[in-house]
């Protein structure tokens, strides 16, 4: 039988949450998944901290037709001719 990617079997699915469930008050399960969900976010902030954070460039189509990379801002001078860029 094949299955598209997002269905799941019966026993794969998790259970809906009833109204009386209140946040904060679930399962250890629930917690310890709370818990590694905050450690993954703290190790990929961490690994971009240590890659030297985001990369600011972009690419421009000067109208002297030279394209190039720079990084992002309002005065970008094109290095062919040296007209200023729109931004």
């Amino acid at each position: 039988m094949l299955r598209s990617r997002h269905s799941r079997s019966r026993t794969e699915r998790r259970p809906h949450r009833r109204a009386s469930d209140k946040p904060g008050q679930g399962s250890p399960a629930e917690a310890v998944d709370r818990v590694e969900l905050e450690r993954k976010g703290e190790r990929d902030l961490e690994r971009a901290r240590t890659a030297g954070g985001p990369l600011d460039s972009a690419c421009y189509s000067c109208s002297c037709g030279f394209v190039f990379t720079a990084a992002v801002s309002t005065g970008v001078v094109c290095p062919h001719c040296g007209a200023r860029q729109a931004w």
